[in-house]
């Protein structure tokens, strides 16, 4: 008397070229798929929020503040007062809502740390544009502060974009060395 086990088994074995088959036509359809969208590319821009980063030892209140005030500004990426002037600067042809749909934020957790992203169909481009989102956010909230409140510091923003390219090379090349 066969078992059951026995019994698929035999039948999968039988029937082998059906699961190849199968297996084979749901992979070309993936591929056939993922070949016709365009391509597209991710950048992303980290801003500083706040005045922390300017004081030697900065207290709790002022890194609590600039995460709350990070939080706002993740919201305020998307106004048009923020959008406009960098389609008009880089010469976007396209309405404002679907911009906005090529734009994502999120505050790094636990950090006064905005990310913005921006997506395009070219590396270079997705780079501009975050880069000139978050000039844009910076004069924005420069334009609307009072002198003594924390905002966007263009100052810390440069020096840490630069720190995490910095380490974001060095991590690329050791890779690198590490494949050869």
């Amino acid at each position: 008397m066969e078992s059951e086990t026995t019994r698929y088994l035999a039948l999968v074995i039988r029937r082998w070229w059906i699961i190849v088959l199968v297996a084979g036509i749901a992979g070309a359809g993936a591929y056939v798929l993922r070949s016709r969208q365009p391509e597209t590319f991710v950048a992303e821009a980290k801003v500083f929020i706040g005045n922390a980063i300017s004081t030697f030892n900065p207290d709790r209140t002022v890194l609590e503040t600039s995460e709350r005030l990070a939080s706002t500004y993740e919201q305020i990426v998307k106004f048009s007062n923020v959008l406009t002037p960098v389609m008009e600067e880089l010469n976007i042809d396209m309405p404002l809502n679907d911009f906005r749909q090529l734009i994502g934020t999120n505050v790094i957790q636990d950090t006064p740390i905005l990310s913005i992203q921006a997506e395009y169909d070219s590396p270079e481009m997705a780079a501009t544009i975050a880069n000139a989102i978050a000039d844009s956010l910076s004069k924005t909230g420069r334009q609307n502060s009072h002198p003594n409140s924390s905002t966007c510091s263009p100052f810390s923003k440069r020096r840490l974009t630069h720190s995490i390219s910095r380490f974001q090379k060095r991590k690329h090349s050791s890779s690198k060395s590490a494949n050869n």
